[in-house]
């Protein structure tokens, strides 16, 4: 029998019943025994929740409170796939959001290390430390093992619904074509869980009630609704309620199963779900999503976390990390079927798969690492043997940044960067607007706030070989989830600058006074979808006053401008650079009498891979005229004239008319600041431009309109 039914013939409201379903009401006990009547089933069971192998006096002791879930259905109900019958208006081929994140492993590890952090307990004497474990299963389909996965996970009911689903033409279709492909044959079923301890798991109730539009619950957020984000603290990691779809990106059959520990309560709570395209079974047409559960909607079932359920599924979790304790071991493990790493093109390669895993965690949370929030291991499984494991260090891959913050928490940093491996500290200010009168969902700060944030800066040698040398040159902006949002490629921010490593703390990751959560209130909103930057989005304009996206630029320029003073090297002349690309690269200048039409100025220049890399301003002395511009780069030989080096790219930054790769540009009469970035070939003719002297001009020449055209 639906709610809807069930309301009807009781004479109630559908957004009663179903509060009375999920246990956000008490049923009263008349209602409740016309509910026993019309469904057929004992009061005594209805009321009070007998379960199997409990005694009477247990069953009796248990309020219908605490056993909300129990009315969905009897506790021997049979699991099945359950799913949604499609509508009459039209047909969905696939869920939006699961295009809103890059299908990658390193999202994966993002997305779920930011979920579970958000989600971590603060209870207890371990400060909120959450435990984040990757485990790699692969599946014989010979062995034992798989027998009893594929019958707990009703594989072969599942596979049917897969099957028809891929005959369409969707995108969806076409990966679950591959997916189903490779279930039915040989090679072994992938399956990656990810478990986090420390959390509070997947409270709330079963459905979002359909009168109410606001409130969810972490349960329905994750497995049930679409766009939904239970997360409300100014300093939590998302806020879309898009990243979960990485989850189903990464499953070939598009299918992960939940189970969960919930502080204080004893059961463990299982539900899967399949995110499919519209699909006929047996000619019975289906919208798309099912679940796997019990009852009309597939609901989650509550088991003991000992139960062989739970063994046959893989998602048996009271086999506790190292380190964790059965005090510290509520939380959810997501168990990702048909798991392939969407980067790869051909086999996937485990142990490669394994490091990628470890090195995502790293670099994207080594800070909540560091201050004894996150703890991270990686697992490789074949069928019940445990072939690998290890725990993720983060100094193995960022030792660079790792040096620097530890330096910052010991206090050892300097005033100026003598040498490599110093470490100094500037002190940057973040204006945060005040927060709209009518802004709803925020911690209102009525008046304009100032925030201090830390700039911490490492002076590397110039030629870096850590193990973080591909992140040099790079600020690794922090807000107080501990979470790196985005590494801000600062390559070239001075003329001649030494290879760096830079911090930004900001928000909650400097303190908690009243500005630092204005801060990070603001850092969080201004955050897109896939939170690796911070930018003017419409949130920051429907929660704040004017001047957001301002405030937000002066902000980053006030960084570049601290860290271009730390990292600039003395130069001999203000346009010309220092003194040693000086006498590689010949800057041109004066002689002649007659001043040009327009010249080069604050040239900065980079030889880096064995090409010259130029950023350079043009002054303009006649500015009546429409003038076609083209720097040029040449190099002397021992013999000849000098070679012109072809740009392998150029881009003109401001106030052009139109330009071209080989670095020719037109500029219309009146013309503001105009600048360009360009970088030569490596080689020409087989000449090293590393072992030739090079120098830079800029030819000119006065155009008619038409040629524009």
């Amino acid at each position: 029998m639906r709610a809807s039914d069930l309301a009807r013939d009781l004479g109630r409201k559908p957004a009663i019943v179903s509060h009375w379903l999920t246990g956000r009401r008490e049923c009263p006990e008349s209602t409740l025994r016309k509910i026993a009547v019309l469904l057929k089933v004992n009061y005594d069971w209805l009321a009070r929740g007998e379960l199997s192998g409990a005694t009477k006096s247990e069953r009796e002791a248990r309020p219908m409170k605490d056993r909300k879930l129990d009315v969905l259905g009897p506790p021997d109900a049979e699991i099945a796939w359950h799913f949604r019958p499609a509508w009459q208006g039209g047909r969905d081929f696939g869920n939006a959001n699961a295009f809103a994140t890059p299908p990658d492993v390193p999202t994966l590890v993002r997305e779920t290390g930011q979920n579970s952090t958000d989600a971590s307990r603060r209870d207890g004497g371990s400060g909120g430390m959450v435990h984040l474990r990757f485990r790699l299963i692969e599946l014989t389909k010979s062995g034992e093992e798989y027998a009893k996965f594929g019958q707990a996970a009703k594989l072969n009911e599942l596979r049917e619904h897969i099957r028809n689903a891929a005959k369409g033409k969707a995108r969806l279709s076409e990966k679950v074509r591959d997916g189903i492909a490779r279930l039915d044959g040989p090679e072994p079923l992938c399956l990656l869980r990810i478990d986090d301890y420390g959390t509070i798991g997947l409270p709330g109730e079963e459905l979002t009630a359909d009168d109410d539009e606001q409130s969810s619950s972490p349960y329905a957020a994750l497995t049930r609704n679409n766009l939904d984000t239970s997360k409300q603290a100014a300093n939590a990691g998302g806020s879309y309620g898009l990243g979960k779809a990485v989850l189903w990106n990464c499953s070939e059959l598009s299918t992960v199963l939940f189970a969960s520990d919930i502080p204080d309560d004893s059961r463990t709570r299982i539900v899967g779900r399949s995110e499919l395209t519209w699909h006929k079974v047996e000619s019975q047409p289906f919208a798309g999503p099912g679940w796997l559960g019990i009852g009309e909607f597939g609901n989650s079932h509550w088991v003991d976390p000992s139960d062989v359920a739970l063994i046959n599924l893989q998602l048996k979790r009271n086999d506790l990390p190292t380190g964790v304790s059965a005090g510290r071991s509520s939380g959810t493990s997501a168990l990702i079927l048909g798991f392939r790493d969407p980067e790869s093109e051909v086999r996937m390669d485990v142990e490669e798969l394994l490091g990628k895993l470890a090195r995502s965690a790293a670099e994207n949370f080594w800070p909540a690492m560091l201050v004894g929030r996150l703890r991270v291991s990686i697992e490789h499984m074949r069928d019940s043997v445990l072939l690998n494991q290890r725990i993720v260090e983060p100094r193995e891959y960022v030792p660079e940044f790792v040096d620097t913050f530890q330096r910052h928490l010991d206090d050892r940093v300097e005033e100026q960067l003598d040498e490599p491996g110093s470490v100094t500290h500037r002190a940057v200010t973040l204006q945060v607007p005040g927060t709209r009168d009518d802004a709803d969902s925020v911690e209102r700060f009525p008046a304009q706030m100032d925030s201090r944030c830390h700039l911490l800066i490492r002076l590397d040698d110039d030629e870096n070989q850590g193990a973080g040398k591909h992140l040099a040159n790079t600020v690794a902006m922090i807000r107080g989830r501990y979470m790196v949002t985005q590494y801000w490629n600062r390559d070239g921010v001075a003329m001649g600058a030494s290879t760096f490593h830079a911090i930004l703390l900001a928000g909650d990751a400097v303190g908690k006074e009243p500005a630092q959560l204005a801060a990070e209130q603001f850092l969080r909103l201004s955050e897109p979808p896939s939170h690796n930057d911070w930018k003017y989005e419409e949130a920051l304009r429907t929660k704040f006053r004017p001047g957001a996206k301002q405030r937000l630029k002066e902000f980053r320029d006030s960084v570049t401008s601290k860290l271009r003073d730390a990292v600039k090297r003395p130069v001999v002349e203000e346009d010309n650079g220092p003194e040693e690309l000086r006498r590689l690269l010949d800057l041109g200048g004066g002689g002649d009498p007659q001043p040009p039409l327009a010249t080069l100025r604050n040239i900065r220049p980079r030889f880096r891979d064995k090409a010259w890399e130029i950023r350079a301003e043009v002054s303009f002395n006649d500015k009546k005229r429409r003038l076609r511009l083209t720097p040029r780069v040449r190099i002397d030989v021992e013999s000849g004239s000098p070679i012109l080096l072809p740009w392998q790219s150029f881009e003109s930054r401001v106030g052009t008319l139109r330009e071209n790769s080989s670095g020719e540009f037109i500029v219309a009469p009146n013309p503001r600041a105009v600048s360009f970035y360009g970088t030569t070939e490596q080689h020409i003719d087989g000449i090293d431009p590393a072992k030739c002297r090079a120098r830079i001009d800029l030819l000119v020449e006065p155009i008619e309109e038409e040629e524009v055209d």
